[in-house]
């Protein structure tokens, strides 16, 4: 089952979502990075709570956002240093400096490890940082090989391992992979996503998958990621753009296995989460989506013949 929620401030205006977070109570922080530069919160049922406001270093573009076990809010913003830290009720509680300066750094990745503390991904300085939360005492230190550029996310498992973007393949081979860690930094399993379809009924040059979400979460430590066809388009200030009602959200097991397409045709996704009761909140710009995930096995049984053949055309390769 989907929800649809059409955010909206307490003045009436709309309000558009490309970033998006559960708090441990189910409510919602988003990010709208389009028109107002405006972070709120919603309630698990899509009512506007409040408005987020650092005093300190202002907030341009959100480029990700995460919450601790304790409720605690961290926002990233990728032209800027810092790491923004609220309250569980959206107040301003601080900023820390991640990096030296906005001109050396790319504060992009943003996640939670099992222990509740942050991990900031710098994909300018090739870092991922672990810094106690909330009050951003650095922890550790390590360099992760490769840069990357295009909207990346971080999330880590219950294992501890480290599933991340790698789009540093995307400039020479047309695919951006989602790669896992261990404990060591030693590759476990990477993806290469696949939509198998024509857009509009073309088939366009230079076609390829942009990532755009990543979340984990269920009984199983399930890995989501929404995903949509792009374009190359050297004449214009982005080289790859995103093609509407393209996006994809594909689930898979925590080895990184294919289980299906649980969502197809979204209009522009750009950021998901998990809610504390399982369900996964999908900001798709003009809206905010929430969708009912049924167990992988249970779902799979219910799927018609050309569902099933949907997910194939739709498979990604696991190395």
């Amino acid at each position: 089952m989907v929800k649809t929620f059409k955010p909206q401030d307490n003045s009436g205006r709309k309000l558009k979502s490309n970033r998006i977070a559960c708090c441990p109570n189910g409510d919602m922080v988003v990010a709208d990075n389009f028109e107002k530069h405006h972070r709120y919160m919603l309630t698990k049922d899509g009512e506007y709570k409040t408005a987020m406001m650092p005093q300190v270093h202002s907030i341009n573009y959100v480029s990700s956002i995460a919450i601790n076990p304790d409720g605690y809010i961290a926002v990233t913003d990728w032209t800027s240093p810092f790491v923004t830290i609220f309250d569980p009720a959206g107040n301003f509680v601080h900023q820390f400096q991640a990096a030296p300066d906005a001109s050396e750094n790319e504060l992009r990745g943003l996640a939670v490890d099992t222990g509740g503390n942050l991990i900031v991904q710098d994909c300018q300085q090739c870092t991922i940082t672990r810094y106690s939360c909330p009050d951003g005492r650095q922890l550790s230190q390590a360099t992760v090989g490769g840069t990357t550029h295009e909207l990346p996310r971080i999330a880590i498992d219950k294992k501890g391992q480290l599933i991340f973007y790698d789009d540093t393949s995307s400039t020479s081979t047309g695919a951006t992979k989602v790669i896992a860690l261990n404990h060591a930094g030693e590759e476990v399993f990477s993806i290469s996503p696949q939509i198998g379809e024509r857009v509009s009924g073309k088939t366009y040059s230079g076609m390829e998958v942009g990532l755009c979400g990543l979340t984990m979460g269920g009984e199983n430590d399930d890995i989501f990621i929404a995903m949509k066809i792009c374009i190359h388009n050297i004449d214009t200030y982005s080289s790859r753009i995103g093609r509407s009602n393209t996006g994809h959200i594909h689930r898979y097991n925590s080895m990184g296995e294919f289980q299906q397409c649980i969502i197809r045709g979204l209009h522009s996704p750009h950021d998901l989460a998990m809610t504390p009761d399982g369900s996964l909140v999908i900001a798709n710009d003009d809206s905010i989506l929430k969708y009912s995930v049924v167990p992988a096995a249970v779902a799979k049984s219910k799927r018609t013949r050309k569902q099933v053949a949907g997910d194939r055309a739709g498979m990604e390769r696991v190395v």
